[in-house]
Order: C-alpha cells, then structure tokens, then sequence
C-alpha cells in the first residue's frame, strides 16, 4: 500500500539520489495528484516540510533529519 510505497520511495530517493527533505515534499506533494492521491502522501509531504524550529544554530534544519531512527522495546510488548 501507501505505507510501503513512502517508505522505499523516501529511502531511494533521500539516500540513492541525494534528495534534501524539501526536495522530497515537492516531490510527493506533486504525486499527491490523481492516482496517488492519499491523506499518507499528503501528510508526508508536509512533515517533508516541516522545519525543525527547536533546532540550535548549526543543528538539523529539517524536522525529518532531527527524528532518530531507532525504536526498541522492553520485552513487555510495550514501545519505548
């Protein structure tokens, strides 16, 4: 689905072709346009977007390169 297709398109696109965060929101904010037409598409190209206004001078300026890609879990089931 939707999910699927974000997620390998992001990681093709951010880390094959070298595309910045703003570049990413134009891009599915354009496919966000007849077929591909989608509230995940539409939302992700905003979080593409999103500046990251918490950041210090010299820090991250995209919220997307600010979030750590890590989860983990505490063997009770439960995300930490």
């Amino acid at each position: 689905g939707d999910m699927q297709l974000i997620g390998e398109a992001y990681d093709v696109l951010r880390r094959v072709a070298g595309a910045t965060p703003a570049q990413l929101a134009d891009v599915f904010s354009k496919w966000n346009v007849g077929e591909l037409d989608s509230f995940l598409i539409e939302i992700t190209a905003k979080i593409m977007a999103t500046p990251d206004d918490l950041q210090a001078a010299g820090g991250a300026a995209s919220l997307v390169d600010a979030v750590l890609d890590q989860t983990g879990s505490k063997g009770t089931g439960m995300w930490t």
